[in-house]
């Protein structure tokens, strides 16, 4: 899925102009998954608001949604 995104964000920053619609979903991808990483410092979010400490125990969980993403910018970047 990582080989993918990287293809993807190669695409997209060549061809930036072509589709502003497959641009925002490679973008959005990108931050669910910088979210889901463990680049973010989570114990010092959830330190600062408690209650995100219930709400979003496992915060890797969100990489689920950036998939979906990720296919169909491919899939758009196939198509044009």
């Amino acid at each position: 899925m990582v080989l993918l995104l990287v293809f993807q964000l190669i695409y997209v920053l060549t061809h930036l102009r072509e589709s502003v619609f497959n641009t925002m979903v490679t973008i959005i991808a990108l931050v669910i998954l910088l979210l889901a990483s463990s680049l973010m410092p989570w114990a010092q979010i959830q330190a600062h608001f408690p209650s995100l400490k219930s709400s979003l125990q496992i915060p890797y969980r969100l990489a689920v949604g950036a998939s979906p993403l990720i296919l169909l910018g491919v899939g758009i970047s196939m198509t044009n």
